[in-house]
């Protein structure tokens, strides 16, 4: 879409001709994005602009009308944030994207007989949500299900480790 030029022409008296352009035209969006483009459940990151032209600033997600050239959020999911800036010329709109990672949540990890005998075994159990990944330490390593089967030969605290991507 073509920028306006508008010009302003005036007349100073007794000097001569004074002539003063300045370009004119909708909003320019520069900059607009996270200070962190992914975020844990439960963080907050800003959002930051750089907008000239002028304008009036709003940003969906219930944000609302925004000054200044940040604005803090929380949010729960992955969102995407639309920044509309606004003249008497127009509209420009602008996308920035906050990426959420929920992290894996292990609601129960024990062992089926805590106290044994030498030569003695138990049962490790665990549940897990929103893993990619488990493991389990010392001296097992990478382990799916939800059970495994275990003889230490000293006492031994095992550590179940999740993760996600």
């Amino acid at each position: 879409m073509p920028t306006a030029l508008a010009f302003l022409l005036a007349f100073l008296p007794h000097s001569g001709l004074a002539f003063f352009a300045s370009a004119t035209g909708k909003p320019v969006i520069a900059s607009f994005k996270p200070t962190s483009a992914t975020i844990v459940a439960g963080q907050s990151t800003a959002l930051t602009w750089t907008v000239s032209g002028t304008p009036t600033l709003s940003i969906n997600q219930g944000l609302g009308a925004v000054t200044g050239t940040r604005v803090v959020v929380a949010p729960t999911v992955t969102t995407a944030y639309t920044l509309n800036a606004t003249n008497r010329y127009g509209t420009v709109t602008a996308i920035a994207t906050v990426a959420v990672l929920n992290p894996p949540v292990i609601a129960s990890f024990q062992a089926a007989s805590p106290a044994l005998s030498l030569g003695q075994s138990t049962t490790l159990t665990w549940s897990v949500t929103g893993s990619t990944a488990l493991s389990i330490g010392p001296g097992i390593g990478p382990v799916t299900g939800s059970t495994i089967t275990v003889k230490p030969l000293v006492t031994t605290n095992y550590v179940l480790t999740a993760s996600n991507s």
